[in-house]
């Protein structure tokens, strides 16, 4: 059992946590961003709008929200590279934006299905109570001051709005920065300490930056026959550091596409003003009209919270009076800074987190100064100090309670539009008119060819087209180019019912030319053919036969573009009829059709998969390609040149030809997240074309256990040239043997220093 002081921390961490999750724990809900997506097609169309949505949640679920359900679903198989988004692209490993930060990995690895946001927000809440509960105690606070500016900062509106967003581990943990400074820590133990720290706060992304230069103020203003040994134990634990993320830069930059320029990411919003310390809710968001309700505020500290730091600027002790002020000025000029000021200095995140911390331990300070009316240790001053933190919690609770979004267990989760039948990776899919908002489908199992933001990749967001924020309009997603990005199904919301009108418009007079049998009529078949129309009225139970070098075939009535006009009759042409010359045979119960009706074809390469299935109609593309396909080279215009003639290819980046040419060829694959192997078979020499994006450093191919170079095919996918025969074709996503014997080396460098020394 706990004794004395180590009671306050798990006391107040229990209280927060029973609190804030008292739904999940007794009432058989879960927090659940994504039921705010029920106010979205297609779950809306089943399920109605779910009510009053907060736009944190939408975010959540978004964003954060689809790399936890991957990481719980693939664990560590999606490290470096993720299959499921925009058409792959490095994976967790790359950094925190893509749930590389501990606290969401640990969520998504430790928790139940269904339980990942909930662990998370649970993790994340303790981990700063105690994370700055313990650093307040080691700058000489008592157990009850110490728990009131722990509770401050763990409910400000700097660490609470960011429970569901990945920046919300570097918030958490940010204050234990300060307890290698506060500690002076030094020699051996003091390198271990500060690498660990470190280590933890930087895979946690940008925000924890501030905390680290705080921490090196902290170790400046210290004095000075301790300053010099533990600036040497942090400077030597920032080499260390370096080592222990040399997978993860390498690999942030190795995931670009190849030449693009690294864009920086705009700094956020500046404060209002000064009275959003005092308010969990803005007024009003720059650039909202009208304004918009329920979005945090990540300035808020709460009334409570700033009287207790004012006491603290009056009773605290002159240095760390003046030190904390001094952090709490800088950080709030930094927060109300100009976005263009900060942009020029390279800052791309406000300090919120430090502005929240200084106000805690400020808090903190004052209510040491209160409580120290009484005797130390006696029961007044106990009593005191809890009445303070009773104080602080009720006033900030239920602003906190707010932003997290609960749902019942059996809403929490979205069902997956394309039903259980349909095929997921590596068949990928593209949403229309937000009948999925990007990167959601990966929360499903739906591998998108969309991804939310495509920095980095300009090539791939110019062959897709799609908006700022990935989605597609209808002519962009009708578009044959979106289907050679590996778009297979398309996912049409209802009742838009949009897609079977464009294709209507685009269909193409068939001319029938009368053949020396009665009812037989010649036609050419053209490329990517998928519906053959015929003019009303054809008398009932009309059979259509189409002939072609392959053989003779009834072709069934199509129903995808009935409600389009009531003058046409539509029949499906098999996605195995070849194009060219055939013939179309019209009979009745009557005898042959004499006369030619009108025609036209369908040649979209549009088929409807599915038709009122949870809310979406599901169409199929004939013209996407598979994971990867036989090329038989490079045409005089710069296309590759599938084996399959009814795959057409975007244009290529290779500039010189490849003269040979294959005759017929098979490609078997197999694929998972970072590998991808091919069982090759063809007469000539050939080139294999695999949709997986073009980053030479990062994915080696090996045909026959032998390392080839590979080439940029199509704008943005790689290929690997195969020789005559049959061949194996391997390419693996791998970092460089020398990224892992440099965080080896960290790893035992820190093993070493936290290793005890043995006493003589």
């Amino acid at each position: 059992m706990p004794t004395g002081a180590a009671r306050v921390p798990l006391l107040i961490a229990v209280v927060v946590s029973v609190a804030l999750l008292y739904p999940a724990l007794f009432l058989g809900y879960r927090v659940a961003p994504e039921a705010s997506l029920r106010n979205l097609p297609p779950w809306q169309s089943l399920w109605g709008p779910y009510p009053n949505p907060s736009p944190e949640a939408v975010h959540a679920a978004t964003h954060l929200g689809p790399r936890l359900a991957m990481i719980a679903r693939d664990g560590t198989g999606g490290a470096v590279w993720d299959q499921w988004i925009g058409g792959g692209r490095p994976g967790w490993l790359a950094g925190a934006p893509e749930g590389g930060a501990p606290l969401p990995l640990a969520a998504a690895l430790l928790a139940q299905r269904g339980w990942a946001w909930t662990a998370l927000v649970a993790i994340e809440i303790v981990a700063a109570l105690l994370a700055t509960w313990w650093v307040l105690r080691l700058a000489g606070l008592g157990p009850w001051p110490a728990a009131v500016g722990a509770t401050a900062y763990a409910l400000s509106g700097a660490v609470a709005g960011a429970w569901l967003n990945w920046r919300g581990s570097a918030l958490a943990l940010g204050p234990l920065a300060l307890a290698p400074a506060l500690a002076r820590a030094s020699g051996r133990k003091g390198v271990a300490g500060w690498a660990v720290v470190l280590a933890l706060l930087l895979a946690g992304g940008a925000p924890a930056l501030a905390f680290v230069a705080l921490a090196f103020v902290l170790v400046a203003l210290a004095p000075r026959p301790r300053r010099l040994a533990t600036y040497g134990a942090a400077l030597a634990a920032v080499v260390v550091v370096g080592a222990l993320a040399t997978p993860r830069i390498w690999l942030e930059r190795a995931g670009r596409e190849p030449g693009a320029p690294e864009l920086a990411q705009p700094p956020s919003p500046p404060i209002a003003g000064w009275s959003s310390l005092l308010e969990p809710t803005p007024a009003h968001v720059a650039g909202s009209v009208p304004p918009v309700r329920n979005v945090g505020n990540p300035a808020y500290v709460g009334l409570a919270a700033l009287l207790l730091a004012a006491t603290g600027a009056l009773l605290a002790p002159s240095r760390e009076r003046g030190t904390w002020i001094g952090v709490a000025a800088a950080s709030a000029a930094l927060a109300a800074a100009p976005a263009a000021a900060l942009a020029r200095i390279g800052l791309t995140q406000r300090p919120f987190g430090v502005l929240a911390l200084a106000v805690a331990v400020l808090a903190a300070y004052g209510a040491q100064g209160l409580a120290a009316r009484w005797p130390a240790r006696s029961a007044a001053a106990r009593l005191t100090g809890g009445l303070l933190w009773a104080v602080v919690a009720l006033a900030l609770l239920p602003g906190a309670a707010r932003r997290l979004p609960f749902a019942p267990a059996d809403e929490g989760s979205l069902g997956r539009p394309l039903g259980p039948a349909r095929p997921g990776a590596p068949d990928r899919s593209a949403a229309l008119l937000g009948a999925m908002p990007p990167d959601v489908g990966a929360t499903l199992a739906i591998a998108d060819v969309r991804a939310a933001s495509l920095a980095g990749e300009p090539r791939y967001a110019s062959l897709l087209g799609a908006a700022p924020n990935g989605e597609l309009s209808v002519s962009r997603a009708l578009d044959v180019e979106t289907a050679r990005l590996g778009a297979r199904y398309l996912i049409e919301p209802l009742p838009a019912r949009v897609v079977s009108g464009e294709i209507f418009s685009r269909t193409v007079p068939a001319e029938l030319t009368a053949g020396p049998e009665p009812g037989r009529f010649g036609v050419v078949v053209p490329l990517l053919a998928t519906r053959l129309g015929f003019a009303a009225p054809l008398p009932s139970g009309t059979l259509v036969f189409l002939t072609t070098r392959a053989g003779t075939i009834e072709l069934e009535a199509d129903a995808a573009l009935r409600s389009e006009s009531a003058d046409w009759r539509w029949f499906t042409v098999p996605p195995a009829v070849p194009s060219g010359p055939a013939s179309v045979a019209l009979t009745t119960r009557l005898g042959p059709v004499r006369t030619a009706p009108g025609a036209a074809w369908d040649a979209s390469g549009l088929r409807l998969a599915a038709d009122d299935e949870r809310g979406v109609r599901l169409w199929e593309w004939d013209a996407a390609r598979p994971i990867a396909f036989l090329a038989r080279g490079f045409r005089p215009d710069g296309r590759s040149v599938p084996a399959n003639p009814r795959i057409v290819t975007v244009a290529a980046d290779r500039v010189a030809q490849l003269a040979a040419r294959t005759g017929t060829g098979r490609v078997v694959t197999s694929a998972r997240a970072d590998r991808l192997e091919a069982t090759v078979r063809c007469e000539r020499p050939a080139f294999l074309v695999a949709q997986l994006k073009f980053r030479p450093a990062l994915w080696r191919a090996t045909v026959d256990g032998k390392p080839v170079t590979t080439e940029r095919v199509d704008g943005v996918w790689t290929g690997v040239p195969v020789p005559p025969g049959t061949s194996r074709v391997d390419l693996e996503a791998a970092l460089p043997v020398w990224t892992w014997a440099l965080t080896s080396a960290g790893l035992a460098a820190v093993a070493l220093a936290a290793w005890p020394r043995r006493r003589s």
